[in-house]
């Protein structure tokens, strides 16, 4: 079966790094359609240097890293990737990253695919651990990283005044003896009183993934796409929330694992979601793409400080920004 795998890319600077993997692309798949999210702002482009089969999306967002507008940068090269080609599989990449793996090896496991996307993911509970949370390293399935995730994207932050003493050089200035400080409130309890527009579930995971037509029709068109975008505007890194609970709304969840015994899954009635394959082991793997994240070079640590494989490629991740 021959499928066509589309590309969504988000860049905001080093444009001949940009160029040289659409060349990459190209050379592997055979000119794939390609979207690129450049935000023109930082950083100018020529897009005459580039291919035909690339397209960038006008206008552009302003991105910045950690906020809501990265996410929508995304969905607007999906949106434009899907009217100019509808591809069967679309495939969401950064500037900086790299591709590792032979194309025709990519191809034949999408292909034979029984799942909608591969996106790594797991929900976000109150003082609990889902399933599968035991990973030593810093990436999404450490312990620690759920109580982080919990207060990022289910507890409610206000502000108040906290007594702070003054020297009293500093009182006899007249500065008020007040300091103002974020307080979170965690109970689900009380957030569900203060939080009319909060999903019935929250999950928290990686934010580049892979995901089938029907899965991304889901993701554009969904009803509930701008009441959590409404949600997550307020929140923290949202990109690692927020297409989550869209995409996982009317699955039925089964645990599954893979061929190397890594715990994955959700089967579902409607469609199929799988968290990060692992088939073959990687140095501190957990999760990773088709694609290797470099910048200028220079080889460095992730951002989670784990590697992602999905689709059971391998991906090695250097320093490159959104």
């Amino acid at each position: 079966m021959t499928i066509t795998i589309g590309f969504a890319i988000l860049s905001y600077n080093e444009p001949a790094q940009l160029r040289r993997l659409v060349t990459t692309l190209n050379g592997m798949f055979g000119a794939p359609p390609v979207v690129c999210h450049h935000n023109f702002s930082q950083c100018a482009l020529d897009e005459a240097q580039f291919p035909p089969n690339v397209r960038f999306v006008h206008p552009h967002i302003e991105t910045r890293w950690g906020h809501i507008t990265t996410p929508l940068a995304a969905l607007k090269a999906f949106d434009v990737l899907r009217a100019y080609a509808r591809p069967d599989w679309f495939v969401l990449l950064s500037g900086s990253d790299y591709p590792v793996r032979r194309a025709s090896e990519i191809a034949a496991e999408l292909s034979d695919s029984k799942y909608d996307a591969y996106l790594d993911h797991r929900e976000i509970l109150y003082r609990a651990l889902p399933p599968g949370q035991t990973a030593l390293d810093n990436g999404f399935s450490k312990p620690s990283w759920i109580p982080v995730a919990y207060d990022r994207y289910c507890a409610v932050r206000f502000w108040m005044p906290v007594w702070w003493p003054r020297s009293s050089n500093a009182s006899r200035s007249g500065l008020f003896p007040f300091q103002k400080r974020h307080v979170l409130l965690r109970s689900p309890r009380i957030i569900w009183c203060l939080q009319f527009d909060r999903p019935s579930r929250i999950y928290g995971g990686g934010f580049w993934f892979q995901a089938n037509r029907k899965a991304i029709d889901r993701l554009l068109d969904h009803a509930s796409m701008p009441s959590l975008v409404r949600y997550f505007r307020r929140r923290q890194i949202p990109e690692e929330s927020l297409f989550i609970p869209c995409s996982a709304a009317s699955l039925t969840c089964e645990s599954r694992k893979t061929r190397s015994g890594l715990k994955t899954g959700q089967r579902q009635a409607s469609g199929r979601i799988r968290s990060g394959l692992k088939l073959r082991t990687c140095r501190r793997s957990s999760h990773r793409a088709h694609t290797t994240r470099e910048s200028s070079g220079r080889m460095a640590k992730s951002r989670t400080s784990s590697t992602r494989q999905c689709c059971g490629s391998e991906l090695e991740r250097r320093v490159g920004s959104r």
